[in-house]
């Protein structure tokens, strides 16, 4: 490994908490990957945060509000958690940012961090040195004692993991949340057309549903809930719906795939085309599933 740890950071946290983390453990000899050190023009920016993140021991990732609002940094914490899925050892180490109800929006949005411990920035600052000395001793025990300083980088294979049972039950329920909140925006958007009124409703923590109205008449609506209809691992999606409390019938629904925390469309529906067992995270669920709802809107 060439770097200790590689910092994950939203471009709005680098000078606040990105810079001064990494100045601290530098003091302290802990080598950092951080992209304005290691980004350099005319660099491509996929290759050389993939490059960082494998050469990295671990990846401390700030999380804070604005980290929620930026889709590249959330790439790279979703990226840095399937390398840890795949080795099988903790490397994420989450440093969460802000006031006490800002970090539990973070905690809320990501509920997979209530499985691991994480530290407050700059709160626990001190102990977050002696920690990441603490695990780099681990880590060097994990280095051959025949390796040398000019030995060949021949790269190794990862080992896949699956995902715990409890790692899956949040995912599903992050997912559907996450898809939630992706039509509540979607439907105040719809809103601020001069032609078009949208709604969604919660029927209860794991239903809801929406409606479209063009010039005052119903043009769309969908059910969409927690469950389907072969598991409990499945977000299923209906059009055709005549009753809210009735759940046998489905346009399409997404599946948790089964080696890891990813969504697979169903191939049942028509949209689906195409798109059946393509890995999505759950954003891109979300779209799949908005698309299909907003598309008697442009008929």
């Amino acid at each position: 490994m060439e770097f200790d740890v590689f910092v994950c950071h939203a471009s709005s946290d680098r000078e606040d908490v990105a810079v001064p983390l990494v100045e601290l453990l530098q003091e302290n000899g802990i080598n950092c990957w951080l992209d304005q050190n290691e980004i350099r023009w005319g660099d491509s920016l996929p290759d050389k945060v993939n490059e960082g993140l494998r050469q990295s021991h671990y990846v401390i990732v700030v999380l804070s509000s604005s980290f929620l609002t930026k889709p590249w940094p959330q790439r790279e914490f979703n990226a840095a958690l399937n390398l840890e899925a795949g080795s099988g050892t903790s490397r994420v180490l989450p440093l969460l940012v802000g006031t006490p109800q800002e970090r539990a929006g973070v905690i809320e949005k990501y509920p997979l961090i209530n499985d691991k411990l994480y530290m407050i920035w700059p709160d626990d600052s001190d102990r977050l040195v002696n920690d990441i000395d603490s695990l780099l001793g681990h880590a060097s025990d994990l280095v051959l004692p025949t390796q040398t300083a000019n030995i060949r980088n021949i790269r190794q294979p990862e080992l896949a993991r699956k995902p715990t049972e409890l790692e899956r039950h949040r995912f599903v329920q992050s997912g559907f949340k996450e898809i939630r909140d992706y039509f509540a925006e979607g439907v105040l958007q719809l809103s601020q057309h001069e032609h078009i009124d949208a709604e969604i409703n919660d029927i209860h923590a794991a239903k809801f549903t929406c409606y479209a109205f063009v010039s005052g008449e119903r043009r769309a609506q969908c059910k969409v809930w927690l469950g389907g209809p072969s598991n409990g691992e499945q977000i299923s999606y209906s059009s055709s719906f005549a009753q809210i409390d009735d759940d046998n019938s489905y346009n399409d629904w997404v599946t948790v795939s089964r080696d890891k925390l990813s969504w697979e469309a169903s191939g049942f529906g028509s949209y689906a085309t195409g798109r059946a067992d393509k890995s999505m995270n759950s954003e891109q669920a979300a779209s799949y599933l908005w698309e299909q709802f907003i598309q008697p809107l442009a008929n």
